[in-house]
C-alpha cells in the first residue's frame, strides 16, 4: 500500500466534550499524495463506535470528496459529512484504496 501522507481529520477533536444526537458532523482530511493523481484513490472516512481499547467496532465507511487542492502543503482536500446518531465515545480514520 502506497500512503504518501494523511492528515488527522479536521473537525473530529477527540477531546471535545459532546456532539449532540442528530447533529452533522463535517470532515476534512488533508491527504498527500506525491505523483498519484487524486482521481486515482478512493478516499474513505471509517467510523463507529469504539470499545474500552479505542477500536472501532461495527464502523461504517463513507466516500470523502475532493473538496480543495493545497499547493503550498503539496496535498488534497477530501470531506465528507456524517450523521451522529448515536451516543457514547467515537472513532474515525481516513484510509485511501486504489480506485
Amino acid at each position: 500500500m502506497y500512503q504518501e501522507g494523511v492528515e488527522s481529520p479536521e473537525g473530529v477533536d477527540l477531546k471535545q466534550a459532546q456532539i449532540k444526537a442528530g447533529s452533522q458532523l463535517v470532515v476534512r482530511s488533508r491527504v498527500t499524495l506525491g505523483e498519484i493523481d487524486p482521481q486515482d484513490v478512493a478516499v474513505e472516512l471509517y467510523y463507529g463506535p469504539v470499545d474500552t481499547w479505542g477500536t472501532i467496532q461495527n464502523g461504517q465507511a463513507v466516500s470523502m470528496n475532493l473538496d480543495a487542492e493545497d499547493p503550498e502543503a503539496g496535498g488534497y482536500w477530501f470531506q465528507s459529512r456524517v450523521s451522529c446518531m448515536q451516543t457514547g465515545q467515537h472513532g474515525s480514520a481516513v484510509r485511501l484504496l486504489p480506485h
